[in-house]
């Protein structure tokens, strides 16, 4: 996956691993990964490339800690949003609604 994120054909005689190494060598990059939870298999992989590539950085986001040296855990707590009985209230009117981070991100999500 990682080799298609990066847009590498891979040649069929040698290791995908070893050839996403070997294109990053020497290039200062950032991987992210999104709901890095859903990858855990990948760890080892993962791993491996930050050994091999000196020069390499991972920012990943997981609702699991990876358990891995280097980690830097930091939590992230989500935007506030109205009780369940608030919401039920405001049907009639948004404006207490407008009151939550939450609120605003989804209006600003759905304007874009």
């Amino acid at each position: 996956q990682i080799a298609l994120a990066l847009d590498l054909a891979l040649a069929a005689n040698a290791p995908p691993i070893a050839q996403v190494s070997a294109m990053l060598a020497g290039k200062s990059t950032l991987l992210m990964f999104d709901n890095f939870e859903h990858l855990t298999a990948a760890t080892p992989a993962l791993l491996h490339l930050l050994h091999t590539v000196p020069s390499l950085k991972a920012l990943v986001t997981s609702r699991v800690r990876l358990n891995v040296a280097g980690e830097r855990v930091v939590p992230i707590e989500g935007l506030a949003v109205p009780a369940e009985d608030a919401a039920l209230s405001a049907r009639s009117t948004t404006e207490p609604l407008a009151l939550f981070a939450a609120t605003h991100l989804f209006v600003e999500a759905a304007e874009a």
